[in-house]
């Protein structure tokens, strides 16, 4: 299976049935799933929850500061895709994988906004809900 540019097996067992484009994700995975669900939910989450667009938004240096953009709706898609069913080359495991995404999501918006800002102020609340 195809995530990204990156081509991905799974173990069938860790997946329930195939319905609309989508695996039904079990066990943690599944719970770390609505999670990610509840924080986009949450208000304020709508910032987290699409790619930051540095043409759109004005922020011509973004890529420079943050140099691995991530985001809710990335990750929701990882996990109802397959992508962190397996575990990485250090043997972190496709839970934890998804944890440190959500941690690095939080850590982008608190180094490229000020402190005092909405963005940063929001990202501070979730990091310190989690």
């Amino acid at each position: 299976h195809r995530y990204g540019s990156r081509w991905i097996s799974f173990p069938r067992w860790q997946l329930g049935p195939f319905s609309e484009g989508k695996w039904t994700v079990e066990g943690p995975l599944r719970q770390c799933l609505g999670v990610v669900k509840e924080l986009a939910r949450k208000k304020g989450g709508h910032l987290f929850n699409e790619p930051v667009d540095p043409v759109a938004l004005g922020l011509p240096d973004y890529f420079e500061v943050i140099e691995d953009p991530l985001d809710l709706g990335t990750i929701q898609r990882g996990i109802e895709h397959g992508f962190y069913l397996q575990p990485d080359r250090d043997g972190r495991s496709g839970l934890q994988r998804a944890v440190d995404d959500v941690a690095v999501v939080w850590a982008n918006a608190i180094l490229y906004n000020p402190p005092e800002s909405p963005v940063s102020a929001l990202a501070e609340e979730f990091k310190a809900a989690a």
